[in-house]
């Protein structure tokens, strides 16, 4: 008597990126289902090797609130919950407006709490947070071969921000970033860190992502956090225009923080459970 085969699940994604931090959108207003994720699927998903590869994970729903469009649950790249993304915000503008066809602005629920996205002109979207938040001013923390003084700033989720000279030996930042992360003063959950290195007139910035524990090509949270360091150091109140690995990012203060780029959908497909 013959076996009978297994039915293989698929399930329908989308592949969206924010100046080069990419995720995987899947919606469960439209097919998905939530029931099927857990934290090893979340990353065999973002596996760069053996499956799609991204930064994260974005599950859509419908929203609690009906005066809100949708809500999500975010997930890194190890399965992480993370309580907000600017990157994986915008992108979720680009796809609604995708998908609804409508102009917007909408409004998701996060656990960060509401967030605006407006998508502009071209492939731009504005992302307005409800709040930036300085957790603690001129806090000091030994790395893996230095002391660094820092800002420690909650834009969504936790960074550690700091000022460096040069980004060229991307591998000692690495080692100090990953000290810093995992101090004791992070609790056990730790932070991410943000590195500035403020060069000609123009602020570089880059940030190694605890979920990811590696350097992304950008990180939205990350900027903001960034800009309000600039803001309460160097006085620029009305924000900043930063420099990225993966492009260029604004930020401005209204007083809330509008963080506004390109974000952009790569490519739809199906994904085998």
């Amino acid at each position: 008597m013959k076996k009978k085969s297994k039915i293989k699940k698929e399930i329908s994604f989308t592949k969206a990126e924010a100046t080069g931090n990419d995720f995987v959108i899947l919606d469960l207003r439209v097919g998905a289902t939530k029931k099927l994720w857990n934290k090893k699927l979340v990353e065999n998903v973002c596996d760069r090797n053996f499956g799609i590869g991204a930064d994260g994970v974005v599950l859509l729903s419908g929203p609690k609130d009906k005066k809100n469009s949708l809500s999500w649950k975010f997930y890194n790249a190890d399965g992480s919950e993370a309580e907000m993304c600017g990157n994986a915000s915008r992108c979720v503008g680009v796809y609604e407006k995708l998908v609804t066809k409508k102009r917007g602005p909408y409004k998701l629920e996060t656990a960060a709490g509401v967030v605006i996205l407006e998508p502009l002109g071209g492939n731009m979207v504005n992302c307005k947070l409800p709040s930036v938040e300085v957790l603690k001013k001129e806090i000091k923390i030994k790395g893996a071969n230095r002391n660094w003084e820092g800002i420690y700033i909650n834009s969504g989720v936790p960074h550690f921000v700091v000022e460096t000279d040069t980004f060229t030996n991307r591998d000692e930042l690495d080692d100090e970033a990953l000290v810093l992360k995992n101090d004791k003063f992070f609790g056990a959950s730790g932070t991410n860190v943000t590195f500035i290195c403020r060069h000609e007139g123009s602020n570089f910035v880059v940030t190694h992502e605890r979920g990811v524990n590696n350097f992304t090509l950008s990180c939205g949270t990350g900027a903001v956090a960034a800009a309000r360091y600039l803001a309460d150091k160097y006085k620029q109140k009305r924000g900043s225009r930063l420099e990225l690995p993966g492009g260029s990012i604004e930020v401005n203060f209204t007083p809330g923080a509008e963080l506004v780029g390109p974000a952009r959908i790569v490519f739809v497909g199906k994904y085998e459970l």
